[in-house]
């Protein structure tokens, strides 16, 4: 997975390529926490070019959801590509992200 985060003031937009999976969802928590340290209070993930998500790929979300909202801060996934779409649609989890519509 390729990860690139770009802050501005209290936001931070974390644009993610390739797969997130149990071998890449560490680099994707130790961004979340490292921005909210920093003290931003909204995050955007942009999932776009996210070609495979598996099952510790969604923990990770739901885990970026949950740290987000114990720092007080808000959480919103978009643009999705296809394939995270229809995980979470699948999974039944798509209902606790908010998206951003594009």
């Amino acid at each position: 997975m390729e990860l690139d985060v770009r802050c501005e003031a209290d936001t931070a937009v974390f644009t993610l390529s390739g797969e997130l999976d149990l071998a890449t969802s560490d680099e994707l928590h130790r961004a979340v926490r490292d921005a909210l340290h920093a003290g931003s209070r909204s995050l955007v993930l942009d999932l776009s070019d996210i070609r495979f998500i598996d099952s510790s790929g969604i923990s990770a979300l739901l885990e970026t959801r949950t740290a987000a909202r114990d720092a007080s801060a808000t959480l919103q996934l978009g643009p999705l590509s296809a394939r995270v779409s229809e995980v979470l649609r699948f999974t039944g989890v798509e209902h606790l992200f908010d998206p951003i519509d594009t």
